[in-house]
């Protein structure tokens, strides 16, 4: 099963309280970023990440690794996760087998694309291609794809891909999450 929990953050406004509560190599790494709301995205991913957990797992305790292309793991667990943001939304995927997710707000940046993906029509199919080969990257696997549509508090448009195995298309759940602080 693939479970995605998102969440819309928005109206948050200040991570610094939480930078503290994550774990220390995460922590060096979030206190690395210069930018605002990149440094905000981060913070509450990994949030969700907790929570999504905790929904999972109940209150099992997890240490973290990051490998050397930067992805992150459980050491000695089978979960495996996907973590990605894009705007005001956050983004978290679950499963026993290989996953990756990726989230693309759909606005005007995504022309640039067209170059890429001439084939596509309009924001949404280059977002969900866009999204498909960078979910697909993080999964580390070829798998089936399937693309969500979400809208964040403000009305704008998403597109959620998660590239996962085949064994885990008869089972998929999403979850929005509507506050991690």
């Amino acid at each position: 099963m693939v479970k995605i929990f998102y969440c819309d953050v928005s109206t948050v406004n200040n991570v610094d309280g939480l930078i503290n509560s994550l774990p220390s190599l995460r922590r060096d790494y979030v206190q690395s970023i210069n930018d605002f709301e990149r440094k905000k995205q981060s913070v509450l991913v990994w949030k969700l990440l907790e929570r999504a957990l905790f929904l999972c797992c109940s209150n099992k305790e997890f240490n973290f690794l990051c490998e050397t292309d930067g992805l992150w793991k459980i050491k000695g667990e089978k979960i495996k996760f996907s973590l990605a943001h894009s705007l005001n939304l956050v983004v978290v995927a679950i499963s026993d087998n290989s996953v990756g997710v990726d989230v693309e707000h759909c606005c005007d940046k995504l022309i640039k694309l067209k170059k890429r993906y001439s084939e596509c029509d309009n924001l949404e199919e280059l977002a969900i291609k866009w999204t498909k080969e960078e979910s697909q990257f993080k999964a580390k696997d070829s798998g089936e794809f399937t693309s969500l549509f979400v809208k964040d508090n403000f009305g704008h448009d998403y597109i959620i891909t998660a590239c996962h195995n085949n064994a885990d298309c008869a089972e998929f759940y999403l979850e929005k999450v509507e506050n991690l602080l």
